[in-house]
């Protein structure tokens, strides 16, 4: 049945893509090591539900130590997304400018095409942050008003 509210997505799965790191799927919040210590790489997979009307998804990443929020001045510059949709390279929207307040995470907006059934959302999240952050990551759909 397509949704027809706003929805907070499962995520199937947010892999560290790191060469020791281990790639365990079903992780929303980890931990996340790389040979550079500054640097996140997240892949994150969920599935976008049926939507007669589209509407918009919602990739959301924060960063955190001890689970305190990470906040930086301007460090929406420091977060970059590659977005695809059932395998196409889909155009994305930050909502955090480059120039801000001090803010511990980033989001992208992400337009979304009617469909009749579910598809694959991929998302591909690079994160600069100081060593020792935590990564958290989620996804939401928000339907097309009528």
């Amino acid at each position: 049945m397509p949704v027809e509210r706003s929805t907070e997505l499962p995520v199937v799965s947010v892999l560290g893509l790191l060469a020791d790191s281990p790639k365990t799927p079903n992780e929303v919040q980890m931990r996340l090591e790389d040979l550079s210590p500054n640097k996140h790489v997240l892949a994150l997979t969920t599935e976008l539900p049926a939507c007669k009307r589209g509407g918009v998804a919602v990739v959301w990443v924060q960063l955190r130590r001890n689970e305190i929020p990470e906040m930086e001045r301007d460090n929406a510059k420091n977060f970059a997304a590659r977005v695809q949709v059932a395998g196409t390279p889909t155009p994305l929207e930050p909502v955090v400018g480059l120039e801000t307040y001090p803010v511990s995470w980033q989001a992208w907006r992400i337009p979304v095409g009617s469909s009749a059934t579910p598809r694959k959302l991929e998302a591909l999240v690079s994160v600069l942050a100081r060593p020792g952050a935590d990564t958290v990551a989620k996804a939401y759909f928000i339907p097309s008003n009528p």
